[in-house]
């Protein structure tokens, strides 16, 4: 008889996978992902796979099947770890793991801008930074370099601002942040200028009566060469044929006109700011009139005159009256006179004269001049005495200072003796004096003052001659 027996073959589970979460190092920012691949069912079954996240040993079953942790999820130090099972339907195949720490993320590159982005040599840089934030909520730092044509300056480390005394036109000046977490560097973040030309500053501009024409005054902060345009303007009507010319003359203006001048500096790359000024022409007559005292350096021997000076192409006469200052106060003695008579003034004293046009609209505007009292050069007095009997004679030079300014001086006598005993009808000549003054005008010498030899009658009586002392 036969016999038979039969056996079911039974279903085979999958094997163990081959796990791997990355990355390797995550920092904060970064998302977790986990893989999983080499688990084969013997059966030719097809495999899943179920996945368990655990951070810190504790099962996050909010991730349960899925691939992806996010970086919000995670912090640093956390330890995360991936359990993943294989199935293929019917059975559940050995499990296998992979896990990551944590670690710190460096700060992103901050954010930095160096103003102004088109510098001139008289603007200072200025650096700000923004961005700077750690993934991990850690407290961000940063350091600054400035660089100046490529070259590292460490004076400059740690400033915010360049003042614009350290720039030079054409220099290339780049910052560069470095930010760190307090644990580790981030990625760097940098700015950079070129400095560029500045133009000139705005001149000052001055038109005068009395010489029509503008005043210019312009700096080029580079250094550069400054010129100037001008552009005239009467009653605000521009003069294209005076442009560039300093001088409108004065047979083209008339009494009542606004002339105006607009000057432009350049520096030959760039305009500076412009400036101007005006003037309007008014008639002669209003004009105030030119004031001379004279001498002008006088001393206490001169007498002061005003003088009032004729303007060209006015014939007319003017009736003035005069105002005498000394030291700003009125000299209500000398009211009305042209003249102050030289004992009135004094060594130091200033001297002012205000001269009125008693004539029309000119009474309005008066003219004046001062002048210094100096010291007057000291003089000399030559005293002659009587020569003695026994034929002596002497002239004896006293210095004086006029100025009354106590200079002091020191006299010299001339004395000559004659034969012993002269015939009484011949008269005898004395001989020359010579003064010294010890102080005259500063810088000059001493001069000598001589007083030429005269004739002398002896007395009758026979003197005894006086011994020299």
């Amino acid at each position: 008889p036969s016999a038979s027996d039969q056996v079911t073959v039974g279903n085979t589970p999958p094997a163990a996978p081959i796990v791997d979460v990355t990355p390797d190092s995550p920092g904060t920012g970064d998302d977790l992902s986990v893989s999983a691949s080499g688990s084969q069912d013997p059966d030719g079954d097809a495999v899943s796979y179920r996945y368990r996240w655990f951070r810190d040993g504790e099962q996050r079953a909010d991730y349960d099947d899925e691939t992806t942790v996010p970086a919000s999820a995670t912090a640093k130090g956390e330890t995360w770890r991936c359990e993943v099972t294989p199935t293929d339907g019917t059975a559940d195949g050995p499990s296998a793991s992979d896990q990551v720490t944590v670690g710190n993320t460096p700060p992103a590159a901050p954010i930095v801008d160096v103003t102004p982005d088109s510098p001139g040599t008289t603007d200072e840089l200025t650096l700000s930074v923004s961005g700077l934030e750690a993934a991990d909520g850690d407290v961000v730092t940063c350091k600054r370099r400035w660089y100046k044509d490529g070259t590292l300056y460490a004076d400059y480390n740690g400033w915010t601002t360049i003042p614009a005394s350290e720039t030079v036109r054409g220099q290339t000046w780049r910052c560069v942040v470095i930010p760190n977490d307090g644990t580790t560097p981030g990625t760097p973040g940098e700015d950079e200028v070129t400095i560029g030309n500045s133009p000139p500053t705005a001149p000052t501009v001055d038109v005068t009566p009395d010489t029509p024409g503008p005043i210019v005054e312009s700096t080029d902060p580079d250094g550069d060469p400054v010129s100037y345009s001008c552009r005239w303007y009467r009653d605000r009507q521009h003069q294209p044929e005076l442009d560039d010319e300093p001088t409108v003359a004065a047979a083209i203006t008339s009494a009542g006109e606004t002339w105006r001048c607009e000057v432009t500096p350049t520096d030959g790359t760039a305009e500076g700011p412009m400036a101007a000024d005006e003037v309007t022409i008014i008639k002669p007559s209003r004009l105030p009139p030119t004031v001379e005292i004279r001498p002008d350096r006088p001393d206490t021997t001169d007498d002061l005159e005003a003088v009032v000076l004729r303007r060209e192409g006015d014939n007319r006469d003017y009736l003035y009256r005069y105002r005498w200052y000394r030291d700003g106060e009125p000299q209500d003695q000398f009211r009305d006179q042209a003249t102050v008579a030289a004992w009135a003034t004094s060594v130091g004293e200033t001297w002012k004269c205000v001269a009125y046009s008693t004539q029309g609209a000119g009474a309005r505007r008066p003219g004046e001049d001062e002048v210094t009292i100096v010291n007057a050069v000291p003089t000399v007095d030559l005293v002659d005495l009587m020569l003695g009997g026994g034929g002596f004679g002497e002239l004896m030079a006293i210095p004086r200072d006029t100025g009354g300014s106590g200079s002091a001086g020191r006299w010299a006598s001339g004395r000559t003796s004659t034969a012993p005993r002269a015939p009484r009808s011949a008269p005898t000549r004395s001989p020359s004096a010579t003064a010294f003054v010890s102080r005259a005008r500063p810088g000059t010498a001493p001069t000598p003052a001589r007083r030429s030899p005269r004739r002398w009658s002896f007395a009758t009586r026979r003197r005894r001659p006086r011994p020299w002392t």
